[in-house]
């Protein structure tokens, strides 16, 4: 039995005043049960709170998987994130998604597991979308409990994923449970 996070990653902010360059998470205080987590990512308090053993990123070609990858990843190399780094700034909503496929490979051996999205600018993407979140299934197992983070998902793909998520616990993996939806984000 895995304590999983499932959490939406996003190009985060503008790191410049005149609103030029994106990617990077500010470090925020999140508080959780009445306890405080200071991290750039909801994910990573939320990981600490529930002692949990996993993340699923869900995100675009041009999300901060750089970022992820210097928070998360031990052993960090600077090729590695340079290659991402470039990669992200690159990347337009063109950019074939197995042209990323170096992204999943580089957390292969950590707690990350990233599922790769397209923007949703169409009904194609919207259903290839779908497709990729039912890879959700792939890293779950019977008496998993799950930990949604909705804080950076775009659109409706909050509601996609726990449509996609109650029709894999009602159909196809039996005693998984969603224990929490948590929304970790707060305009000041």
């Amino acid at each position: 039995m895995a304590k999983i996070i499932i959490s939406f990653l996003g190009t985060g902010g503008y790191t410049e005043k005149h609103f030029e360059a994106r990617g990077e998470y500010h470090e925020t205080d999140y508080t959780i049960d009445e306890k405080e987590f200071s991290e750039k990512f909801v994910a990573s308090a939320l990981l600490k709170h529930h002692n949990a053993d996993k993340i699923i990123f869900i995100g675009t070609l041009k999300a901060m998987w750089d970022e992820v990858y210097n928070h998360f990843c031990n052993d960090v190399s600077p090729d590695i994130h340079e290659k991402m780094w470039d990669f992200k700034n690159t990347a337009t909503h063109q950019t074939e998604i197995t042209e990323g496929a170096f992204i999943q490979s580089t957390f292969s051996n950590s707690i990350v597991s990233p599922i790769l999205i397209k923007y949703g600018l169409n009904n194609d993407e919207h259903e290839f979308n779908i497709r990729q979140l039912f890879n959700i299934q792939e890293h779950i197992n019977s008496g998993d409990k799950l930990y949604l983070d909705i804080t950076h998902g775009f659109r409706s793909l909050p509601l996609v994923l726990t449509g996609v998520l109650n029709f894999l616990i009602d159909h196809i993996i039996k005693d998984v449970t969603i224990q929490d939806i948590t929304y970790g984000m707060r305009e000041v």
